[in-house]
């Protein structure tokens, strides 16, 4: 890892972070080549096939060869039971689904790989390759998000010229995304519950049917959809490399590496369809790198979630979360990454003012300045997401971060930054209620910052709720109004913890402002009211980067709303 002279920004290095990540699993290969799980003991998923394509990424042929044999194992004898793809939070208990679909990518780049370097056993991998059933091995077809896994590696399969299907048979499959869920001009693609994370990993399997030459019927649509799902993946981008929460996924690592591969296509071969955005694309490949880096735990398995804590204490994981298949598949992105062509650290020139929003179905919204980022949610799935301010970021490289909705484990409840009302002693955060919005998002930007604001009615409610935030290179400002209600409010901001790095956030009070020290990282909290009391909860919290705790900010006055303001130290 490097320093960057523009910007004294610590530059990881991905060839450090994927040899580093991939010595993590080598005490998890079993003597039969199965990757298996640090925490359950098994194969899970989809690792085995992502470790042997890293390993032949890096050049280890003698450890990738018995990787990738039980990988295609699998695939030869779709009758095999399948390796476990959920895992119980308490007792580790596992259940398994068919994700052989996701094999596919990795093993036809591994067998490509070794046929490109005339390796002895090139011959051999490639016979079996060829008599792979696709589709009939996979679960999907499209429009699943797993149907553009395999549809992208049977492409390549026919590139090789060991596939009996052919350009027009790919063209059929493909019918039925453009039928449904991809919108080429609005550069999306709709999965159900409208999570980003698939949104980017579905448009980043397309995008590789362009790089590996896909001239067929739907080129044009899929180039549209390249363009424009470009401009989406810079705004959907949070100033510290993360993806902007949205329902499920969001929090693994995988769509890091996603993000470090799909921008190394738009530096390298795609970049014509980039324009003159070169400066973007690179600036946009390191942020996911550097957010990427933050995930490696000092003493164990490649983290598959935005933190360091142990893999048994399963902090920021969902039911369907391992270290082995989602390490690993974060991991096999970046290596993806590295074999096109990983851009060179950009010049550390700040990002310019912009806004983004979405209308229905979505309804979110991003600004970016600088080194800062806000996301609102004006649209929260149930079960995953809150509404309001779901992410407020100050940079790369730092770990205290805000947003990402917070969950209180003992009782269920999430929490996001901001305004609650107080009644009869009960805090009420604004994030929980059920909220329409009363008109559309509106953006704003110039040179010097860029804006959201919205409007909505608080449902079962005799009031409404205004929210407008402005960033800054320097801070993000926030304005949150009740019009038409005057009474008792709070703020509450969820912090942060414990990333699992060994050290811990401390939050101090002085006078008007609420001050977040983590380590060498410093952000303050500036309130335009006077507080009559903050306390802290420090337990029972936690997100995508961690523990986290609570910090509950009483206002000294009735008032209709507050304004308040982030400004970390540089």
């Amino acid at each position: 890892m490097r320093i960057s002279e523009a910007s004294g920004v610590a530059v990881p290095d991905p060839l450090d972070i994927l040899r580093a990540g991939a010595a993590s699993f080598a005490p998890h290969i079993r003597d039969d080549g199965e990757c298996v799980d640090p925490v359950v003991g098994e194969p899970t998923q989809y690792a085995t096939p992502y470790h042997a394509w890293v390993r032949l990424a890096l050049g280890d042929t003698d450890a990738a060869l018995p990787v990738l044999d039980a990988a295609l194992r699998h695939l030869e004898d779709p009758a095999l039971t399948p390796n476990p793809s959920g895992v119980h939070r308490s007792t580790f208990s596992v259940a398994g689904l068919n994700h052989r679909d996701f094999f596919w990518p990795p093993v036809v780049r591994c067998v490509g790989r070794l046929l490109e370097a005339g390796h002895p056993q090139a011959g051999a991998f490639a016979d079996r390759l060829a008599a792979i059933r696709v589709p009939d091995s996979f679960r999907t077809r499209g429009p699943s998000n797993w149907a553009a896994v395999w549809i992208r590696g049977e492409w390549r399969r026919i590139r090789l010229g060991r596939s009996p299907h052919d350009r027009d048979t790919l063209d059929r499959w493909l019918d039925p995304f453009f039928d449904s869920r991809l919108l080429p001009e609005r550069g999306l693609y709709l999965e159900p519950g409208h999570p980003n994370s698939y949104d980017l990993f579905t448009r980043l399997h397309l995008a590789e049917l362009l790089a590996d030459g896909y001239d067929g019927r739907w080129r044009e649509a899929l180039e549209t959809l390249a363009r424009r799902g470009l401009d989406r993946s810079l705004a959907m981008q949070l100033s510290d490399g993360s993806l902007a929460s949205a329902h499920r996924s969001t929090g693994q690592t995988w769509t890091l590496g996603a993000q470090c591969a799909l921008f190394a296509l738009y530096a390298g071969p795609l970049a014509r369809l980039a324009g003159n955005r070169q400066e973007e694309v690179t600036q946009a490949a390191h942020r996911a790198l550097a957010a990427l880096a933050l995930a490696q735990r000092k003493d164990g398995p490649f983290s598959p979630v935005q933190n360091q804590l142990p893999p048994e204490w399963r902090v920021g994981y969902e039911g369907y979360t391992a270290d082995a298949h989602y390490g690993n598949l974060a991991l096999g992105f970046l290596a993806c990454a590295i074999d096109t062509g990983f851009p060179a650290a950009p010049s550390g020139r700040d990002r310019d003012p912009f806004a983004w929003a979405d209308d229905a179905p979505l309804f979110r919204a991003l600004a970016h300045a600088g080194p800062c980022s806000a996301h609102v949610n004006a649209w929260p799935a149930p079960a995953y997401d809150a509404f309001g301010l779901a992410d407020l970021t100050v940079g790369p490289g730092r770990f205290l971060q805000w947003g990402t909705p917070v969950t209180h484990l003992p009782t269920g409840e999430r929490f996001l930054p901001g305004l609650a009302r107080i009644e009869e002693g009960q805090v009420l955060p604004l994030s929980a209620e059920a909220h329409a919005l009363a008109g559309p998002i509106r953006t704003s930007s110039d040179a010097a910052m860029a804006g959201i604001e919205l409007e909505t009615a608080v449902r079962g409610e005799a009031f409404g709720y205004r929210l407008a935030a402005r960033v800054t290179p320097r801070d993000i400002h926030i304005e949150e109004a009740l019009p038409g209600r005057t009474g008792p409010l709070a703020l509450l901001v969820p912090y942060l913890l414990d990333p699992g790095t060994g050290t811990l956030t401390e939050v101090a009070e002085e006078g008007p402002t609420v001050v977040f020290r983590h380590g060498p990282e410093t952000v303050r909290l500036h309130l335009d009211a006077c507080p009559a009391r903050v306390r802290v909860n420090p337990y029972g919290f936690e997100n995508r980067r961690g523990r986290c705790g609570l910090a509950r900010i009483d206002l000294a006055r009735p008032a209709a709303g507050l304004s308040w303001r982030l400004e970390p130290d540089r």
